[in-house]
Order: C-alpha cells, then structure tokens, then sequence
C-alpha cells in the first residue's frame, strides 16, 4: 500500500469517527467495560468496527448491535458496520437503533411534530404496516384519508401498531400528516412513518406474523413476493385495470384480482366485485364515517364538484351544464352556484354571471366546504365516483351523480340538466344506512385473522 492509499484510508476513518462522536451513540468508556479485548486496542470505536459488532457487541445503551442487524435484513446482507450503516444513512431513512426507545422525529420531518410517532418494536402479530407509493390512488377531497382513516381505526380495534411507509420521493409527507390527523381514533396505535426509496419492497424489513396492506398494485405485486399471502391485502379504492392505462401494470392488475390467492379490502364501492376471484372484504359504508363539517348551510347553494385534477374537457362540460340550466331557467338568482376545487380564472355563465369558486385541497377544506352547500353535481372522469357519493350523502346533500356507469352520464347534457331540476325541485336520495367504526373493523380485523 502506498502513502496516498494509506492516506485515503486514515481520512476516512478519521471522518467516520467524527460522525459517530458527533451521533453520541458510541461511548468508549462503556464499551470498555463490557468488552475487556477492547482494553488492548489503542481506540477502542477502531475494536468495534473491526470485530466488536461481529461479537454482537453495542457502542452504547442507545444502540442494539444484534437488534439492528436482525431488523434490516439489507444490512445484515450488506456486511456493513451497523453502527457505521445507521449514522451515515439510517437514521435519515427513519430505521431504530433500538427496540424499545423512543424516536423523535421532528428534526426528520418537522410538519409530523404533532403526531404521537414512536419507534415501535415488531413482534409477531403486532403490527400493520400500510405501503403508499406514486401509484396509490388518491380520492377526490380525500387524498390518502380513507386508506389512512381504516388503517388507523383497524390497528386500535385490534392492539397493533401502525406503520406508514412511503415508497415515494414525491408525495410530501404532509399530505400523509394531515391524512392522520384527520382520522385518528380516539384512542391511538403506535405509530411509525418510513419513507424509501421507489422501487421495490426488498429493504423494507418486515416480522414473522406482520400484517401488510398494500395501495396499490405495484405495491401488492412487490410484496406478494415478500410476504406469505395470509398476511397481505391489497386495499382497493379504485377500479385498478379500469384506472390505469394499458401496460404492465394494469396485466399485473387483472392477474391479481383473478387469483383465488388474493386477499383484498374494497372500498366505497368503487371496484366490481365479479373482478374478484379471491377473497375479499367490502366497505360501502366507510364515506359515512369520514369526518365532516358540522355547519350550519345557508341559503340555497349548488356545488358543482370539479377539482385541479379534472381534465380541462370535464370542467368544460360542469360550465355546459350550469349554462344549460341557466337558459332553461332550472336556476335563477334565488341558488348561487360555487365550484368546488376549482382553482383557475373566474368561470362565466352565459358570458355574464360569475359563479363563487373555491380552491381546496385538504379534507378539512373540502368536508367545510361541503358543509355549505344544499345539493351537488358531480360529474367524474374517475373511477371515484362512489366513494364520493357516499361522502356526500353522509352528510345529507343530496347529489346529481353523472360518473362514469351512472344514468344520465356526464356526456348526456340534457340528462344533467333534467336532473338538477329534479334534485332542486326536492327529489332527495335515501338516506344510507347506519354505520359505526366498530362494525367496519370487526370486519377488517376478522379478514385479517385477528379479533376487535
């Protein structure tokens, strides 16, 4: 070896050495009393990362060798220095230095300060872990709210921990912060967020027993090869080969859900349950349970229920139909009409009159929103409609449904029309049917193996 090698060597040991002072997880005179051939070695951090952590050794009392490396099997598999693994990347990805300590992770992710977050130790049957990655689907003013909302409320029934892990660099973590704080149960699970890389389940470390949800189907396809079938669901909240354009993943889509081997939670109502060969659990019921706005509604208002997702030729057609009924005198000066969601120049009916639009973007805004309008029009692109609608109806507005399989259809102008006239002229909906938390996850729970 020549000088520069040995150089290079000692600069990045020296380097090393100052990140794990600077983490204060290795303490030398501690690690000199449990270890007594560290005495013998001129710095005893240079024991442990050559041979302490081989003998299962730990730096300190804040940091578990042997429960690191049972933990993240990527690093038992990388033969990389655990203490060494942690400080340089670990600690950044979330992971826990030890079993039962505590994590804080407001330094990590601010906007998670708070929420109840801890370090939750696996063990078997303990714990639920929901996968969210780029291609979850996300409900109109509900974002991740209703996967999240039944994760949270199923992990409480059954005593299990709650783990969020996003397979995304792109979805900020607010949205999954405000999802949970919008859904909580009364009394709380554990709870734990990891964000990884995209890609592959591989580095997510798992334990015997673990319950796993995945959101979508790249998520599922990737656990499927990871965890035994009795452990994972896919959550269904959209129709997954109807939603998604022709390729691989929409194969992989058909594939799954005409397994007999698939276990999946549909919810809303939103997937055709002859798709599915294998087993399932369904949740119509769960909109009624999404939390909402108990203000007072003012007035007559019509909210038409666009957003900045909606293709440009939908937002065209919700103007139409307004305009269209305008002309027909199906509206007059007695209704205003707000469009909900949508965030562009003020729309103008009939070239004159100008209509109140709101742009919304968390649950709490839309469920407001909503709150303040009497009847709705809904014209999907989606395959959301359902999920919708039950939301909607669970707050008693009745609702002009023009989705996609519905009758009129968004395309059928005069349709719409005619039933905005119905609806204003004081057609309602039935009511849905009762529904309580403890009925939805004494289902889910059940699904799952496990008992509320």
């Amino acid at each position: 070896m020549d000088n520069s090698q040995a150089g290079s060597r000692l600069g990045n040991f020296l380097r090393l050495r100052g990140a794990i002072t600077d983490s204060g997880l290795f303490d030398a005179r501690w690690y000199r009393r449990h270890s007594k051939a560290a005495r013998l070695w001129p710095s005893p951090l240079l024991h442990y990362l050559v041979r302490g952590w081989r003998q299962g050794l730990d730096p300190s009392p804040d940091f578990d060798t042997s429960f690191y490396l049972e933990r993240y099997r990527d690093v038992r598999g990388s033969q990389a220095n655990p203490l060494m693994h942690y400080v340089l990347h670990g600690k950044e990805e979330g992971r826990l230095a030890t079993q039962s300590g505590a994590i804080f992770r407001e330094s990590l992710h601010p906007e998670l300060a708070p929420l109840p977050i801890f370090a939750v130790p696996g063990t078997p049957g303990s714990r639920l872990s929901v996968v969210i990655d780029d291609y979850t689907p996300t409900l109109l003013g509900l974002g991740y709210t209703p996967l999240l909302a039944l994760a949270a409320q199923t992990a409480s029934a059954a005593g299990w921990s709650l783990r969020v892990v996003l397979r995304s660099t792109e979805i900020p973590t607010t949205e999954i912060s405000a999802a949970l704080q919008a859904v909580m149960p009364e009394k709380r699970p554990l709870l734990d967020i990891a964000r990884r890389e995209p890609g592959h389940t591989d580095d997510v470390d798992t334990v015997e027993g673990e319950h796993w949800w995945a959101s979508s189907i790249s998520s599922y396809h990737s656990l499927s090869r990871l965890v035994p079938p009795r452990d994972l669901h896919w959550v269904l909240t959209a129709h997954e080969p109807q939603r998604l354009a022709a390729g691989e993943r929409r194969l992989l889509a058909e594939q799954a859900l005409s397994s007999p081997h698939t276990r999946t939670i549909v919810v809303g109502g939103a997937v055709d349950a002859s798709d599915i060969a294998g087993e399932q659990t369904r949740i119509d019921t769960l909109p009624a349970l999404m939390p909402h706005s108990s203000q007072t509604k003012t007035g007559s208002r019509l909210g038409v229920i666009v957003d900045q997702a909606s293709p440009e030729s939908l937002v065209a057609r919700s103007v139409q139909v307004i305009d269209e009924c305008l002309a027909r005198g199906v509206l007059d000066d007695t209704v205003d009409v707000v469009f909900l969601g949508l965030d562009v120049a003020p729309v103008s009916l009939l070239g004159s009159r100008r209509v109140v639009q709101q742009a919304l973007s968390t649950p709490q805004q839309w469920a407001t929103a909503l709150g303040s309008v009497d009847n709705a029009v809904a014209l999907r692109a989606g395959t959301e409609g359902s999920l919708l609608r039950g939301q909607l109806d669970a707050q008693g507005i009745s609702t002009v449904d023009a989705t996609p399989h519905t009758s009129p259809s968004a395309g059928d102008i005069d349709g719409v029309v005619d039933a905005v006239s119905a609806l204003l002229a004081g057609t309602t909906h039935p009511s849905p049917p009762a529904a309580s938390w403890d009925d939805v996850t004494a289902s889910v729970v059940a699904s799952m193996g496990g008992r509320a």
